[in-house]
């Protein structure tokens, strides 16, 4: 096929080529005339080649040739050879089998020249061995963000190409952040866990912190599938559950539990007393029975760091409400937590109950009007008064208070900020969300509590999220409130008809943080079931922990980007230094210690007396951020902190097939998921 790639347009050309065409018989006649045929035609032919030549040269004729290329490109094949994948669930075999097969298939396949290459993956990708290694030499865990990760960085290929993916998608519920620069396209090997005799422990809700002296629970909730009138059904009458301690390299019992499974699901619950500061690791497993599928997800680990520093907490209100009586017995039962009390009972006269600390004598005429004060309690809860109730210069002291490191809680009862006249006020800025302009009053029905969604990790829902099945989980009002304010988090949400409506929301001001709750009526949950008593003051005391847990000292202030880490990760860390009056300069020396080793960290001046640091924690293990503040060579304070960074799920955890995770790995990257099926 021919194709012009002149620039003339093509009308003209073409007028050009044919008058071009038409001049050569025209000027063989006149030449005819004058001299003989073949003399003619010898005079006629320079003149036609000459003209053939500026026909080609101004207009560009090309040739094309259209031929099919052989195709190319690189399959990189990346196979699961986790212990998971030795589950046996099929009578095919074992998953890595059923993928090793179905890995071989595919090889087979492929156009000849687009080249293959064959990797494996466990905590980390590796070209495959022939023949494959046994279980027994292979790292425990799956780890598939690492692996991609690893394969992203440090294996680039040629475009076009793709990673096909065999694996059951690990125990990860999230994918990856980091994929490589090609499509995956995601295999997923599992069966239908409905056909399955299996023991598994879906869940254990803990704190991740815990006062030392102090008892906290470890709630494991177990799940059991079988097949009707098999032997497996009968034995899970009498499940064994233990919980261990790990001590050096081995683990220790500290309690043992039974209970029944005969109708599919369990709790088990432990109480534990730390006795030592540290970060502790717990292992919970569930025995194997005869005939179960796999003892993988029987068995699962968790880290409780304890400290040693008690809370102190200030409860503040005017009017006494029905919550009261229900906060006091719930932090009370904490004896990390020193509880003081500071109401109206006469006029302008005030009680101060509970704990008292030296120089709170003049709390006795009201709310502290100095933040100075105000520092000396890790967390400030307000109960429910009028905004007119407060003089400016208390005001001012909260915020002051707050905005220095300070945490806040304001309560929901008949008063509270959105209902009590406080939009324009100076506290309106402490609120996760914005006040009506008018008094915005209650909404009043019955209304379903439910943990925030994406907030299930956060440590003030730390084990409520089992109490949204009590009967009786949820509120009898509302408060009307506006929207959210950029940065602020829902921890606790109520369903209402036109969807759902924030319950309790936290949120940062300055350099402190405040929880507020939109509803009067959260208390009554502490005269309902057990499980929801034991869930109110569970938040309570969570709620305490988690807002004044901000690493601050007499002289250092240290507050952490965020509450956890995942490896590679970078922890940042805001930190303020306030020394003495009059005293000599604080210099400041940071370093991290991990693996054995010590290593500094950079301070960098942001402000007067203001520094931040960036904390890299590219592995799995556990960080101790150690800052000293030192006036003339000697250390005057230490602020420590310890990160137990991307412990493993453990290998197994959850041994159904994790499509939703593959299929968004595989979307995102833009390849396709593809059930074993």
């Amino acid at each position: 096929m021919i194709e012009w790639r002149t620039e003339a347009d093509p009308l003209l050309a073409a007028i050009l080529v044919t008058a071009a065409a038409a001049s050569v018989p025209l000027m063989y006649a006149g030449l005819r005339r004058r001299v003989a045929a073949g003399q003619a035609a010898l005079m006629l032919a320079p003149r036609c080649a000459l003209l053939a030549l500026l026909t080609v040269a101004l207009f560009e004729p090309v040739i094309r040739r259209t031929a099919a290329l052989p195709p190319t490109g690189t399959v990189l094949f990346l196979l699961d050879v986790s212990a998971s994948m030795d589950v046996r669930d099929h009578e095919r075999g074992s998953r890595a089998e059923r993928a090793r097969a179905t890995l071989g298939q595919i090889r087979a396949a492929l156009p000849r020249g687009v080249a293959a290459e064959t990797w494996e993956f466990d905590i980390e990708p590796r070209l495959a061995a022939e023949p494959p290694a046994p279980p027994a030499a292979r790292p425990p865990g799956t780890d598939l963000g690492a692996s991609l990760s690893a394969l992203a960085l440090g294996r680039k290929l040629p475009p076009p190409s793709c990673l096909v993916l065999l694996s059951d998608g690990g125990d990860d519920p999230a994918p990856p952040e980091t994929l490589p620069d090609m499509p995956v396209f995601a295999l997923g090997f599992g069966t239908d866990p409905a056909g399955w005799n299996d023991i598994a422990i879906e869940s254990i809700q803990a704190p991740t912190t815990a006062e030392r002296g102090v008892s906290f629970e470890l709630a494991c909730d177990l799940r059991a599938r079988s097949r009707a009138r098999s032997p497996f059904a009968g034995a899970l009458d009498a499940v064994k559950v233990r919980l261990e301690q790990r001590e050096g390299d081995k683990w220790a019992l500290i309690d043992e539990k039974a209970g029944s499974l005969a109708n599919g699901r369990l709790r088990i619950v432990f109480s534990q007393t730390p006795t030592e500061a540290g970060i502790r690791e717990y292992r919970v497993s569930a025995a194997p029975l005869e005939g179960e599928l796999s003892a993988l997800n029987n068995t699962r680990r968790l880290s409780v760091e304890t400290r040693r520093k008690s809370m102190r907490v200030l409860y503040f209100t005017r009017e006494l409400g029905a919550d009261f009586r229900a906060l006091r017995r719930a932090l009370a039962m904490d004896p990390g937590i020193a509880f003081t009390a500071l109401y109206r009972t006469d006029g302008e006269r005030f009680t101060i109950q509970g704990e008292r600390i030296e120089g709170d004598a003049g709390m006795a005429a009201g709310f502290p009007e100095d933040p100075a004060l105000l520092k000396r309690y890790d967390c400030v809860i307000i109960g429910s008064f009028p905004a007119p109730d407060w003089t400016s210069e208390q005001a001012l002291a909260l915020v002051r208070y707050v905005e220095e490191g300070g945490a806040a809680i304001f309560t929901g009862g008949e008063h509270a900020p959105e209902a009590g006249g406080y939009s324009g006020f100076p506290l309106a800025g402490l609120f996760p969300w914005t006040l009506p302009g008018q008094t915005g009053g209650f909404l009043r029905g019955v209304f379903p509590v439910r943990v925030a969604p994406g907030a299930d990790h956060h440590p003030m829902v730390a084990g409520l999220p089992s109490a949204a099945d009590e009967p009786g989980c949820v509120v009898e009002s509302l408060l009307a409130i506006g929207s959210l304010k950029p940065g602020a988090e829902r921890i606790l949400v109520a369903l209402m008809e036109s969807g759902e409506h924030t319950l309790a929301a936290v949120h940062a001001v300055g350099r402190g943080r405040v929880l507020a709750l939109a509803s009067n009526t959260f208390w009554k949950w502490a005269q309902k079931t057990d499980g929801l008593r034991n869930a109110h003051d569970r938040f309570w005391r969570q709620a305490v922990r988690a807002l004044a847990d901000a690493g601050e000292g007499a002289v250092l202030s240290v507050k952490w980007d965020r509450e956890k880490y995942r490896a590679g990760d970078t922890a940042h860390a805001h930190i303020r230094v306030a020394p003495p009056a009059g005293a000599a300069p604080v210099a400041l020396r940071g370093a991290c210690k991990a693996d054995g080793r010590a290593e500094p960290v950079a301070l960098s001046e942001t402000g007067p007396g203001a520094y931040s640091a960036a904390l890299p924690l590219p592995r799995r293990g556990e960080y101790r951020f150690e800052l000293n503040a030192l006036m003339n060579g000697s250390v005057i304070e230490t602020h420590e902190k310890a990160f137990m960074i991307g412990a493993l799920p453990d290998e197994g955890a959850r041994l159904e097939v994790n499509a939703e995770m593959l299929r968004r790995l595989a979307e995102r990257s833009g390849g396709a998921y593809l059930p074993e099926s």
